[in-house]
């Protein structure tokens, strides 16, 4: 599918973006979702999920994300704890996040697209002045937005909930990549896409990666996971079973995590 060149890099002594210690999350019922999960991701690199849907991809995302702090274990972000600060803050301090639920988790069908576009940011310069929204600025920025990503509108005006599934993820993915991050979270960002707009946020991931930007890649699709990663932790039943690098990335090994079954 992806017709561009994905360039092998050094990641050796760069600064670890994102460090999960011991990271543990539980429901109401105390039912383990993660399990002591321990996590680092450079600048510059980015590390995939790979599991069967459901043994704690979407746990160890809003952990990341603050959206459900870990019960125990820490976070660090930039070297500074995270699992404290809310999910805001760590907007401001360079997240940007791509959720799995695109119709309950971070859009909002009742606001306009251009409303959705600048989600999370729109308290932020440009988008903001003295508590004010320069609707002028918000209105300039998302037109080029909607341009740039091929989002099937009639205008910056059309309520979000008008759009196809498809579009919607158009839009939660060009607000991810609008502005400049130093981490990324991405749950499954490609689903309900064609493919060309899939090479497109291919190009958008690896174009992160070449500026600094640290991406933590969840996605049930294995054979992009192989694509874009320098190394992959497989998670089964909430516990990350391996990382492997990708001198020994091979679907028949990851598949056997994938099942549970770690080789001794």
């Amino acid at each position: 599918i992806f017709s561009g060149k994905r360039e092998t890099t050094s990641l050796s002594g760069q600064p670890i973006v994102l460090e999960l210690a011991g990271v543990s999350v539980s429901t109401a019922d105390n039912i383990a979702r993660l399990k002591q999960v321990n996590l680092s991701i450079q600048s510059g690199e980015i590390l995939g999920v790979a599991g069967v849907a459901g043994n704690g991809q979407r746990e160890l995302a809003e952990c990341v994300t603050s959206i459900h702090p870990p019960q125990s274990g820490q976070i660090k972000f930039n070297a500074s704890p995270a699992h404290t600060l809310t999910t805001a803050a760590l907007f401001e301090r360079g997240l940007a996040y791509i959720p799995e639920d695109r119709i309950h988790d971070g859009f909002l069908p009742k606001a306009n697209v251009a409303q959705n576009l600048i989600l999370g940011a729109h308290h932020q310069a440009p988008y903001s002045k003295k508590g004010w929204i320069n609707w002028p600025v918000v209105y300039g920025e998302t037109r080029k937005l909607i341009t740039e990503y091929n989002i099937k509108t009639s205008g910056h005006e059309e309520i979000g909930g008008n759009l196809s599934g498809g579009n919607i993820q158009r839009v939660l993915i060009a607000r991810a990549f609008s502005r400049p991050a130093k981490l990324l979270v991405a749950h499954n960002p490609t689903r309900g896409l064609d493919i060309p707009s899939m090479d497109f946020v291919y190009s958008k991931l690896l174009n992160g990666k070449k500026e600094g930007m640290a991406t933590l890649l969840i996605s049930e699709d294995l054979d992009e996971l192989l694509l874009l990663c320098d190394r992959i932790a497989v998670i089964y039943r909430g516990e990350i079973l391996d990382i492997l690098p990708r001198d020994r990335f091979e679907k028949y090994t990851i598949g056997r995590l994938m099942s549970g079954i770690k080789d001794q």
